[in-house]
């Protein structure tokens, strides 16, 4: 009986009409807008990839393809992952019409409304997570979110220094380091629970697995900005790969950690460690994507990533790998941390968006 269930006559007669029958009830709930994208495609929206708020295509940009996007993030760690790219993309934004001269009043309020909107998805799944006990993807997620805020707002501020503009950005950079400082307060808090929770063998496997998986997101983001180096400001490819300096040393102490049997402490330093490595790819990524042109005359871009907190703080992606470290993390201080499922959005790959060839020049110092 069983042997028979696959054969061709029962696929035939029974499980293709069903298939069938579910397909079109999918077309038929299928929001008009989806329909559009993946019935015509083409061009136009390729092209509205290239948008900045005020043209034309900008609503196809942020009403259809994003929401597309959106719709195949079916998991809350999957969202929570395109929640961080979508804030990426607005801020992103405000960075080209600022070197533009172009962030109106309407264009900033447009930009701080979604971003809101943003927040209040991710703060959704990063709730849903915890609720089924993914806590430690929960924390990376928001530590994500966290270095991605910490890199823009400084680019912003940076930028904003310069002058030629024509709005106010104050309120957008506060929000910002408001809800990155909301984010590191969580952060600071769930490292806590951390030391205390489980035994003495669990903490020991949990520094172990950060381990791994640090050492594997240091490797893959020294393969990055050597791969991008050739095409971001040499400032900019210089201080990346100071902070991946940086980024190996915090590791050096962690292992140093490790060994004394710290295992709290050594977690604390290889988080760290990969937050740094890291902000360094945010920082090159952006660069690459807003075409930022840092001028060597006379500027010294002295690039130290990071916040204004007291330990050291943490996209523009994560590779896959970190993020099934990040579930072994969990599981391996009680929480469970099945993947809900395969479909992921992959943040900040770039690979399906067009980049703006707009360049600004401008003197900067990111005293990130």
């Amino acid at each position: 009986m069983y042997e028979d269930a696959w054969s061709p006559v029962f696929m035939k007669q029974w499980w293709r009409p069903i298939q069938k029958e579910l397909f079109l009830k999918v077309i038929l709930y299928m929001p008009i807008a989806l329909l559009i994208v993946l019935l015509i495609g083409g061009g136009t929206t390729i092209a509205a990839e290239q948008t900045l708020p005020g043209d034309t295509l900008y609503p196809m940009k942020v009403e259809v393809n994003e929401q597309v996007r959106s719709a195949f993030a079916v998991s809350s760690e999957a969202q929570a992952k395109w929640d961080t790219r979508r804030t990426e993309r607005r801020l992103e934004e405000a960075e080209q019409l600022m070197l533009q001269a172009r962030l109106t009043a309407e264009a900033q309020t447009k930009i701080e409304t979604q971003l809101e909107e943003n927040f209040q998805s991710f703060d959704e799944q990063q709730t849903k997570l915890k609720a089924k006990n993914k806590h430690a993807v929960a924390a990376e997620a928001g530590a994500d979110l966290e270095s991605s805020l910490r890199v823009h707002e400084q680019i912003l501020a940076t930028i904003a220094s310069q002058g030629n503009l024509s709005s106010d950005v104050d309120a957008l950079i506060a929000a910002i380091r408001i809800k990155a400082d909301e984010k590191a307060s969580a952060r600071i808090t769930a490292d806590a629970e951390l030391a205390t929770a489980g035994t003495e063998a669990d903490l020991k496997a949990a520094a172990e697995g950060k381990m791994g998986a640090t050492t594997n997101k240091i490797a893959e983001v020294r393969k990055y900005v050597d791969r991008k180096s050739s095409s971001v400001d040499a400032q900019i490819a210089t201080q990346a790969r100071a902070q991946l300096t940086a980024s190996d040393e915090t590791f050096a102490r962690g292992k140093t950690q490790l060994e004394a049997e710290a295992y709290a402490d050594a977690f604390a330093s290889f988080q760290e460690a990969s937050r740094t490595a890291q902000e360094a790819k945010l920082l090159v990524a952006t660069s690459d994507h807003i075409k930022l042109d840092v001028s060597a005359l006379g500027v010294n871009a002295s690039l130290s990533t990071g916040s204004n907190n007291d330990d050291d703080d943490s996209d523009l992606e994560d590779t896959d790998s970190d993020r099934k470290d990040s579930d072994d993390d969990a599981s391996l201080v009680g929480a469970s941390v099945e993947a809900e499922s395969d479909t992921e959005v992959e943040a900040g790959n770039g690979s399906a968006e067009a980049q703006n060839e707009t360049r600004g020049k401008v003197n900067i110092d990111l005293g990130l």
